[in-house]
């Protein structure tokens, strides 16, 4: 089952990722999505997406722009954060 979001970008923006299976550098896009409530979702789409490249290419253009998003899959883990923590 895909759960589809309807909002408006509050941020678009093209974080440099390590991967490791590879030993190389890609650009994940992460957006943050907030709906007509004000639940804000952060969003992020992997270089694997066919539609990576075309959304990556249109970054800058991104904010404010109203976005309907079908989520096919999520994931839920722990992260270290800068100040050495995880959460």
């Amino acid at each position: 089952m895909a759960v589809v979001l309807t909002g408006t970008v509050k941020s678009a923006r093209l974080l440099e990722i390590n991967v490791k299976k590879t030993n190389s550098k890609a650009q994940l896009v992460a957006l943050d999505i907030a709906d007509e409530i004000g639940n804000v979702y952060p969003c992020q789409m992997w270089p694997d997406d066919p539609q990576h490249g075309e959304l990556a290419a249109a970054i800058d253009n991104l904010r404010r722009q109203p976005v309907q998003a079908i989520f096919s899959g999520y994931s839920l883990r722990m992260r270290p954060m800068a100040d050495g923590k995880e959460r």
